[in-house]
């Protein structure tokens, strides 16, 4: 009976301030506020986030991050078998870190991700299932963001943006149209 609590342990964490997560047997990774503020850590290569162990059994990812919400670097680096990703209603995402879903190549499905603000370098780097995007509300995309998503066919924002990165779509060969608003400052 013992081991099983500690499997049950090491299946489950914090993740940041005021964050908590947990992965179920289905491959659903929660990631849920516990208190006002919540702010996800950044990891990277050498310091993965904490349910690395599991990147292959991870299917889905919820992130219910109370009213503010950002994605810290490299929280989903490499998670090959991801195929959705959705946002509370109640989150708006400020931000979504460095090589946050690199790699994610089974990824296709994002819920309530149009709300966020800026979308950092790598971001979706390799996301090569991924069809469309919404970013309604960005200000920033950074360099490579959507680099060998070579899926992607849509990807629309509002007169919101400011700046788009280098190689920001490079290799995107699937892209069909993009209109760039006069708002943007550098591209």
């Amino acid at each position: 009976d013992e081991p099983a609590l500690e499997e049950t342990e090491s299946r489950s964490g914090t993740c940041g301030e005021n964050l908590g997560w947990s992965l179920s047997e289905d491959g659903t990774l929660l990631i849920e506020s516990t208190g006002a503020d919540s702010v996800m850590d950044d990891y990277s290569v050498s310091d993965p986030a904490p349910w690395n162990e599991f990147a292959e059994e991870i299917k889905s990812v919820t992130l219910s991050l109370g009213e503010i919400g950002a994605v810290g670097d490299y929280a989903f680096y490499g998670c090959k078998n991801l195929e959705s990703v959705a946002v509370s209603d109640e989150t708006v995402m400020s931000w979504i870190g460095d090589s946050a879903f690199y790699g994610c190549a089974s990824l296709k499905n994002l819920t309530n991700l149009d709300s966020v603000m800026n979308i950092g370098s790598s971001a979706f780097f390799g996301c090569s299932s991924l069809q469309e995007f919404s970013a309604e509300r960005a200000r920033m995309i950074g360099k490579s963001a959507f680099a060998l998503c070579t899926g992607l066919t849509r990807f629309s924002f509002s007169d919101s943006i400011r700046m788009i990165e280098e190689s920001a779509f490079q290799g995107c060969t699937g892209l069909i149209k993009v209109y760039i608003p006069e708002t943007v400052e550098t591209i």
